[in-house]
């Protein structure tokens, strides 16, 4: 279980992810896990969960806000046949200014500034996260504990609710490794943006997209023209049955009319 311990510390920390990985279990085929996002800063912090495999997993919430020393735990529920090992998530931090913090409701995640975001690969295993070896929390880069991610803001400590349109703060990625890495931008992990929140995954079809950005686009292609010739084949089916009942029919309704009246009607056949 996720410590409820929760220590505020004075330095430029960012954010603490415990776990650093996402941890699924379950039984009868249905997974669920949690990670607990730990807000140490005096500053309000934006976040965003995204994933490489958006129809296999629901996670609540998707995104939301972390008040100062605050936290929030975030849920993910999944189905065990289509977990794989190459599933992540990508958890997306941003500091921010009063300005933004007051204006929330009315901004764009994609209207963010990318140079101010802050990003943590997740990787998703099956079962429990490891047992601790010494405290809870550690510096980063420590072999104490593979249980709690720390993301750091520069070493100069800059004032959010001032950052002027030209200042910019280089994204960094934390490795697998437990290093901060500076990565610039993270762009050719295509996660995606939309998460279905707090509904069990389904089974994908043929409109899932469960792979990268080349191989999702193309196999959104595919489908749009699947669907678009599974149109025209019912159509001319629809239109090829109405003909069939219309041929059957009115030679039917027309002696039925004659026999009614006394008109005599005669059918010329060639």
């Amino acid at each position: 279980m996720i410590s409820n311990h929760l220590e505020v510390s004075n330095s430029n920390e960012l954010i603490r992810v415990v776990p650093n990985d996402v941890y699924l279990q379950g039984v009868d085929g249905d997974l669920e896990g949690e990670f607990l996002l730990i807000n140490p800063t005096p500053n309000y912090l934006a976040f965003k969960v995204k994933t490489n495999a958006i129809h296999k997993y629901s996670v609540k919430p998707v995104m939301g806000i972390l008040i100062p020393n605050g936290r929030k735990t975030v849920s993910v529920r999944g189905i065990k046949r289509l977990w794989a090992d190459d599933h992540q998530f990508l958890l997306q931090i941003y500091p921010l200014s009063r300005f933004e913090v007051n204006e929330w409701t009315h901004i764009k995640w994609k209207s963010l500034d990318s140079d101010l975001m802050h990003q943590l690969v997740m990787h998703v295993y099956l079962g429990s996260p490891p047992t601790p070896v010494g405290s809870m929390d550690h510096v980063l880069g420590s072999n104490m504990s593979f249980r709690t991610a720390k993301l750091h803001l520069p070493p100069e400590p800059i004032q959010l609710d001032q950052l002027s349109p030209k200042v910019r703060v280089r994204p960094i990625l934390l490795s697998r490794e437990n290093t901060l890495v500076d990565h610039g931008h993270v762009d050719h992990i295509a996660f995606e943006d939309e998460l279905p929140e707090g509904k069990i995954p389904k089974a994908p079809g043929k409109n899932t997209c469960s792979f990268f950005e080349d191989h999702c686009n193309l196999e959104k292609k595919v489908s749009e023209n699947y669907d678009k010739m599974l149109n025209q084949q019912v159509l001319i089916v629809t239109i090829q049955a109405v003909l069939l009942i219309l041929t059957v029919c009115i030679p039917i309704l027309m002696f039925i009319f004659a026999k009614l009246t006394g008109i005599k009607i005669q059918f010329t056949i060639g």
